[in-house]
């Protein structure tokens, strides 16, 4: 009896081993991902396409040990994000991978729907694509449900809204509205101000806040 107890304690242990084996390796090739993707934030002017192809290895091994991994689903989809920007101006070969892209954080909101910054940034990719459709509003209404005030997804929604609202049903509108004034009551209102200055957006903004007399967390020169 005791050699049958000693028998399942190693079995257990070497299959706890074994998984804490593949979390490792699979860790290994996300912080390689991860490190050069926030490199390339800092500094993108270096990126080359034999950079990113190189990564796909890390990508790859990464997602082979945990393909329903969402985080790693999220760092699968910014890596194709790169290559879209490594391919601006080039429409047809930047939107295959946003569309690749798209697809990596669709499969991420599967597995996980309650993260919002997975929605914003489908809702982002949705944008760059031009494609203001039914698959948009309803990543606006999730995005809204799960991080109604989030402040990714309030100024998120906010700028998108404030460049493309005429592009937006009236439900979207809607939707626009409401995180429009979430963020005018919190601390970005001035990066939302900053970006409709920036896009040509400030008139229509200060309208906005003068019409549905939003409440402001600080004052902001629209009269000037």
């Amino acid at each position: 009896m005791q050699w049958l107890i000693k028998g399942v304690v190693v079995v257990i242990s070497l299959v706890v081993i074994w998984f804490a084996s593949q979390w490792g390796i699979a860790n290994v090739y996300y912080f390689t991902v991860y490190n050069k993707l926030t490199a390339w934030e800092k500094q993108s002017d270096s990126l080359s396409l034999e950079q990113l192809d190189e990564l796909g290895n890390a990508v790859d091994g990464m997602l082979s040990y945990h393909p329903d991994h969402p985080h790693y689903l999220v760092t699968a989809a910014k890596w194709q994000e790169w290559y879209a920007f490594y391919y601006y101006g080039q429409d047809e070969l930047a939107d295959s991978y946003l569309e690749q892209a798209l697809a990596y954080y669709q499969q991420s909101a599967a597995l996980r729907p309650s993260w919002p910054e997975t929605w914003i940034n489908m809702i982002t990719i949705k944008v760059r694509l031009d494609a203001f459709d039914s698959e948009l509003q309803e990543y606006m209404q999730q995005a809204t449900q799960m991080g109604p005030y989030n402040e990714h997804v309030n100024l998120g929604i906010a700028k998108v809204f404030l460049y493309n609202w005429r592009k937006f049903n009236a439900e979207m509108a809607a939707l626009g509205l409401t995180h429009v004034e979430r963020t005018l009551q919190s601390n970005n209102v001035f990066e939302l101000y900053n970006y409709a200055k920036l896009t040509g957006r400030q008139g229509l903004l200060c309208q906005l806040i003068e019409v549905k007399q939003f409440e402001l967390n600080a004052e902001l020169p629209c009269a000037g």
